[in-house]
């Protein structure tokens, strides 16, 4: 596998140069030629939007590798500048673990769709003397903090974990299992009371 480089020419008459996955395989008179390697995209959801509002979805029915086209399973009327944006159909296979992480005004951001398998665990948040910290992790969307270890957030009004609505405006299943929170005013600060109730939780401890 490796990657291979394309240029092409837009319409505009713009060179555009593309990257692709892509292998070697033998043609019919047993000469090598590279053949791009994709899923294509099919069933992965699309999201439009107008800065942070959901304007609608659709689903992408495949991908053409050689020229970047995709095909959505639906029609669309589109227009030049419009913006949406895609994410995995099922899990989102990531993980930020063991990092300890100080001194910073944001120390954490995870402001994506997220999945039962985005997880955020065995990671240390600490202030470090920083004034001004609200909130040491914000949670925008699905994602899994486990064993995390909160210390210091302790100035007036601050939290250890600022929870939000997803993109469609939902609380999200996210879970937050065995963390602990050390010295802070609040564990949680939470857009609406639902976000945080809506939660998995277990095993969570706050102490001075």
């Amino acid at each position: 596998m490796y990657l291979r480089a394309t240029v092409r020419r837009t319409k505009r008459g713009e060179l555009v140069r593309y990257l692709q996955l892509a292998h070697n395989e033998r043609n019919e008179r047993g000469v090598p030629v590279a053949r791009a390697g994709s899923h294509g995209y099919r069933g992965w959801p699309l999201v439009w939007l107008s800065g942070a509002k959901v304007l609608g979805t659709s689903v992408i029915e495949g991908c053409d590798p050689e020229t970047g086209g995709f095909r959505l399973k639906e029609p669309r009327e589109m227009k030049v500048g419009d913006v949406f944006e895609t994410y995995p159909p099922q899990d989102a296979n990531w993980q930020i673990h063991n990092n300890t992480l100080a001194g910073c005004l944001s120390l954490v951001l995870l402001d994506g769709y997220g999945s039962a398998t985005s997880v955020f665990r065995g990671n240390t948040l600490t202030r470090e003397g920083v004034t001004g910290v609200k909130q040491a992790a914000q949670v925008k969307g699905r994602f899994q903090l486990l064993g995390n270890h909160f210390s210091g957030f302790d100035e007036p009004g601050a939290a250890a974990l600022g929870l939000s609505l997803d993109r469609f405006g939902q609380p999200p299943a996210s879970t937050y299992r065995d963390n602990v929170f050390e010295r802070c005013t609040s564990m949680v600060a939470a857009e609406q009371p639902s976000v945080w109730d809506a939660a998995s939780k277990a095993g969570n401890v706050k102490s001075d």
